[in-house]
């Protein structure tokens, strides 16, 4: 979070990649030139309905004029894990048990039954044979399990350049995230384990077309493999069970005969967690990502001085496959009994009354998954101002965006910011500055949909002052203040503003079986009652901030302090309090306020 939680709805700040609304980890950290955040009203105001929560601003590098530049990066990572549960042993855990039934047994003779003659509790620790040890395991799970490190490594080549006419800068990266769980060898011609590769590729243009027109064209795309189970959304918590929960003689992991220990008196929290991740297949999910923006921008200083204008248009793409082999994780199990030494088995009886034997594994194929494809189409138009008259400088601004994004088979999303901005500044002494974001959203209904946000802000550079000139330490010194409205429609659901029906069921209309009413029952779901005044989040934001600059900027940092309110906020009907005999979930409601409010302190140190 940027300066906290203000909202229990979706409290993720924006993150804009060359001005785009990109995920963060799609971008190549060698690729990066520059990272901001933006906090306060009036800096977020230009970035639409998504500032309310921060902007995260990330800006790639660009091509040069000059010769080739040619750059590579490898970095290596060795990963530890950092503290896992620790336990006793088989042979000292029984001996504390040992211990404490020879001191009860005044008051509990029956405890006997559980005693380990200390003969047959040395082979937990110190076993004959192969045969020993699985009778009597002494296992640690953290070693079967746990690797004591693994690496990971990142690489990367750029190439940056350029001639009067066109500069480029072009990457490419390949990541790869070893995984502290262990492979398991299951005996089965495959390897099961978890991973993640990928491999990103960048091209930055930009075009001097003629010497008033620029074309910048960013054409990026990344390739992503993570490797696991099948099965593992609903059963990822059995890798950590036998570390934490298994006692180290319950059973031995897998034995010599090949069957995977289980405990037939308590199968659910004794799982064995070596035979669920090397028998449920290798699940391959695969993202492809395609970004392509361009920007025109056009000087017309010709028309008007400082005038320009420029135009943006981007598509984003990304497919998401999964296929890999398919292994249904029916296995066979076994327990020893240390005390009889008897074999148990979970498996008897195959088919047709014949010994069972282990299915066979399938390999699955790795089709497009509809629901997690996503396309995006976004559109700018710009317009800028700037001039200088004397000692007064002035610039204005004026903006039209659109977003119109889906996943899968969905509706479209749409999202519309008409933006102005206007800003003054006498001397580089005294700075004023206002904002309009005139906001809308297809998630709120046509009374709603559209709303006005303003900010302004102002500030003060003291060190530009007269009076402070004899101060030679002091390089900069400002004082600024904001207050601003920003609105937020960052929230998971949509149609919240209409009614859901609901149908199926017949009236019966005789006593016989099927005399009923040919017509199917139509009725408003008890769960999605909707709600026409569903409308903006709404957050007030001021900030009063100090910036500085000390002895050639070997010191710089600021002070702030904040204050969010926001109110509106959409509380879900199933979170609200409302009478039984009401009937059905309540609407969700913008009855949410909460307050933030804190101090703020950074501190540079920039010494070459």
């Amino acid at each position: 979070y940027i300066r906290g939680q203000s909202t229990w709805n979706n409290s993720d700040p924006l993150v804009l990649v060359d001005g785009m609304e990109r995920p963060m980890n799609s971008v190549d950290i060698g690729s990066v030139e520059t990272i901001s955040v933006l906090k306060d009203a009036s800096a977020t105001a230009v970035f639409g309905v998504k500032g309310a929560n921060g902007v995260i601003l990330i800006t790639t590098k660009r091509g040069r004029e000059g010769k080739a530049d040619i750059r590579f990066t490898g970095n290596a990572t060795v990963k530890m894990p950092s503290k896992l549960a620790s336990k006793y042993d088989a042979y000292d855990a029984i001996k504390v048990r040992n211990l404490a039934i020879e001191r009860e047994l005044g008051v509990s003779p029956s405890s006997w039954n559980s005693f380990v003659p200390y003969a047959e509790l040395d082979k937990y620790r110190n076993p004959a044979n192969q045969e020993e040890a699985e009778r009597y395991p002494n296992i640690d799970w953290q070693d079967q399990l746990v690797r004591n490190s693994v690496m990971s490594y990142n690489g990367s080549i750029n190439v940056a350049g350029g001639s009067p006419f066109v500069k480029y800068f072009t990457s490419i990266d390949y990541l790869h995230e070893g995984d502290i769980i262990k492979k398991i060898d299951n005996g089965k011609s495959y390897k099961p384990g978890y991973g993640f590769d990928r491999v990103n590729a960048r091209t930055n243009l930009d075009f001097n077309l003629t010497k008033s027109t620029v074309l910048t064209a960013n054409l990026a795309g990344s390739y992503g493999v993570k490797q696991d189970a099948y099965g593992q959304d609903s059963w990822e918590y059995r890798i950590w069970q036998s570390i934490y929960n298994n006692a180290p003689n319950i059973y031995y992991p897998r034995y010599s005969d090949g069957g995977w220990g289980y405990f037939p008196l308590e199968t659910v929290s004794t799982i064995n967690s070596l035979a669920t991740m090397g028998n449920n297949g290798v699940r391959k999910t695969t993202t492809t990502r395609i970004n392509t923006d361009f920007t025109l921008r056009q000087d017309l200083s010709k028309l008007l001085k400082g005038l320009a204008v420029k135009g943006t248009i981007s598509f984003d793409n990304a497919f998401v496959s999964q296929g890999g082999i398919y292994d249904n994780g029916n296995i066979q199990q076994e327990y020893i009994d240390p005390v009889t030494g008897e074999r148990k088995y979970s498996q008897y009886l195959g088919t047709n009354q014949f010994d069972w034997i282990s299915p066979r594994w399938n390999p699955n194929a790795d089709p497009v998954q509809n629901g997690s494809t996503y396309r995006k189409l976004f559109y700018q138009l710009q317009v800028d101002y700037a001039r200088r008259f004397g000692r007064h400088d002035v610039s204005a601004m004026g903006m039209f965006s659109r977003d119109k994004y889906a996943a899968g088979s969905e509706f479209e999303h749409f999202r519309e910011d008409w933006v102005s901005r206007v800003t003054y500044n006498y001397d580089l002494r005294y700075f004023a500055e206002f904002n309009g974001a005139y906001n809308g959203s297809e998630k709120f209904g046509p009374n709603y949909r559209f709303a006005f946000f303003p900010s302004a802000a102002v500030g003060w550079m003291i060190s530009n002052e007269n009076f402070m000139k004899n101060l030679s330490f002091l390089n900069s010194l400002k004082l600024r203040v904001s207050y601003g409205q920003v609105g937020n429609d960052n929230i998971s659901n949509r149609w919240l503003y209409m009614t859901t029906w609901t149908y199926g069921g017949n009236t019966p209309l005789g006593s016989s079986a099927g005399q009923n009413s040919p017509y199917t029952w139509w009725s408003e779901a008890r769960t999605s009652v909707g709600n026409p005044d569903i409308r903006w989040e709404k957050v007030e934001k001021t900030d009063v901030g100090l910036e500085y600059s000390l002895w050639n900027g070997l010191i710089s940092g600021s002070a702030d302090y904040f204050h969010d309110y926001r109110t509106d906020i959409l509380l879900a009907g199933n979170s609200r309090s409302v009478p039984s005999y009401f009937g059905v979930q309540p609407a969700t409601a913008n009855v949410g306020t909460v307050r933030n409010k804190g101090y703020e302190l950074e501190l540079k140190v920039n010494k070459a």
